[in-house]
């Protein structure tokens, strides 16, 4: 249920929020067997070599360094 706050705008109430969190979780975690299930499959059936996905994740880290805020 939404409520009002100060400022006019509608929040969400906390209890509500935490029951979405608490889904969402749930949801996430199921899929992280799934995932990892499908990359086994994939680099048993010789599709992609796990090389590339490292180098894919090490990219990826590497974007997300440089695009960081500079530090005060």
């Amino acid at each position: 249920m939404k409520t009002r706050d100060n400022s006019g705008g509608s929040v969400q109430d906390p209890e509500e929020h935490a029951l979405t969190g608490t889904i969402y979780g749930l949801l996430f975690l199921a899929l992280i067997p799934l995932a990892v299930g499908l990359l086994i499959s994939i680099f048993r059936l010789g599709l992609i070599h796990p090389v590339t996905i490292g180098i894919a994740l090490a990219g990826l880290v590497d974007v997300r360094i440089l695009t960081l805020p500079p530090r005060r």
